[in-house]
C-alpha cells in the first residue's frame, strides 16, 4: 500500500502539491506503518505472556 500511495504522490500530474509536501506525507505514511507493525507485535507478545 505504501508503494501505491508514494507512486501517486510523486506522479507529475499532481500540480498543487509541492515536492516538500509529498516527501512529508510519504514520511508520515512510513511512520504510521511502523507504529501499526509495532502495535501488532506488541499484541502478539502480550498474548504469549498471558
Amino acid at each position: 500500500m505504501n508503494l501505491m500511495i508514494e507512486s501517486f504522490l510523486f506522479d507529475e500530474c499532481l500540480e498543487n502539491v509541492t515536492l516538500e509536501m509529498r516527501i512529508h506525507i510519504a514520511n508520515h505514511l512510513k511512520v504510521v506503518t511502523l507504529l501499526a507493525k509495532l502495535n501488532e507485535n506488541y499484541k502478539k507478545i502480550s498474548s504469549l505472556r498471558a
